[in-house]
């Protein structure tokens, strides 16, 4: 029972996975705007990697809190990115912690730091537990990758 004149063909359909959706937040006065030209840095990395990017750049203090607590919804977004120092990370974690769906946002989200501040305490750590050197260029490919490392931010 052979197949003769024929020509069998496999075709493999290769499906991309679909792009995680990230907020970016930049807060353009930390660290003397430090953080403004890290994002310069930082943003053609981050766009290469498959990701759809929302970018908002922080406007006033408390902005990232009000955005964190109250206008993002539940699996809106995979992550949120900041590039900032300790501050807006701060903001952002608190904006979180105080929602009534808290629990629901932490385990469905992501959250990603680039240096933009004077001292980036946080980020060093991160980078440091990865086994990465400090640089903007290194905490990028470590937010754009998405692997996901527990920490305890409280």
């Amino acid at each position: 029972m052979g197949v003769s004149g024929f020509v069998k063909v496999l075709i493999m359909v290769i499906e991309m996975p679909r792009k995680r959706k990230m907020l970016v937040l930049v807060n353009p006065f930390s660290g003397g705007g430090e953080a403004a030209r890290s994002w310069d840095t930082a943003r053609p990395i981050i766009e290469k990697a498959h990701l759809e990017l929302k970018v908002i750049f922080t406007e006033r203090a408390g902005h990232a809190y009000d955005i964190a607590n109250q206008e993002m919804k539940p699996k809106e977004y995979d992550g949120i990115i900041t590039v900032s120092g300790d501050g807006l990370i701060h903001e952002v974690v608190n904006g979180i912690y105080r929602r009534q769906d808290q629990i629901l946002m932490m385990s469905t989200m992501a959250l990603g730091f680039i240096p933009g501040g004077s001292a980036n305490g946080l980020v060093k750590a991160v980078l440091d537990h990865s086994g990465e050197e400090f640089s903007v260029e290194n905490a990028t490919f470590l937010a754009a990758k998405g692997r996901v490392t527990r920490m305890d931010l409280t």
